[in-house]
């Protein structure tokens, strides 16, 4: 769609620049600047590290609360990009707190008492938090798994 938008913003400067003859340097200024934009973007893309704008540590928290939720409700816990979270595990017993642009608060963060795992995205606003009755398991890279110790008799 961008390169259709920029023929289409060409033409109608170029046609202005047929009228006025000082302003023919328009149409070559959007062309390059235009040209220059979609193949830095494309640039991005050819890249084999993944842009800046994909949410790495999201993803792989998302893909790794996915596969928790088989053994039951499942808490995550990210400072940004929930959304990216809430993508990946649709459709599972997952929930997901963000903290975005506000301080941390363990109260919001707690686990609920079916929760029987929490992912908690590594980063200084969250490592210091681990809440009782839970034990840290080899973790992804970027969260931590905290898995629940003591399990709850069933019935009333």
């Amino acid at each position: 769609l961008a390169p259709v938008l920029l023929a289409l913003a060409g033409s109608g400067a170029a046609m202005i620049g047929r009228r006025v003859p000082w302003r023919a340097a328009v149409p070559l200024a959007l062309a390059l600047g235009g040209a220059w934009e979609i193949g830095t973007w494309f640039r991005a893309l050819a890249r084999p590290d993944p842009p800046p704008f994909v949410a790495q540590a999201a993803t792989a928290i998302g893909e790794r609360a996915r596969i928790a939720a088989a053994a039951g409700p499942v808490r995550c816990v990210v400072t940004h990009d929930a959304n990216v979270v809430r993508y990946l595990t649709h459709g599972t017993r997952t929930t997901v707190v963000e903290f975005f642009g506000v301080p941390f608060d363990p109260w919001k963060a707690a686990p609920g008492p079916d929760d029987v795992a929490l992912l908690v995205e590594r980063s200084p606003q969250l490592d210091a938090w681990a809440p009782g009755g839970f034990r840290e398991e080899a973790s992804p890279a970027e969260a931590r798994l905290l898995v629940r110790t003591a399990t709850r008799p069933n019935g009333p």
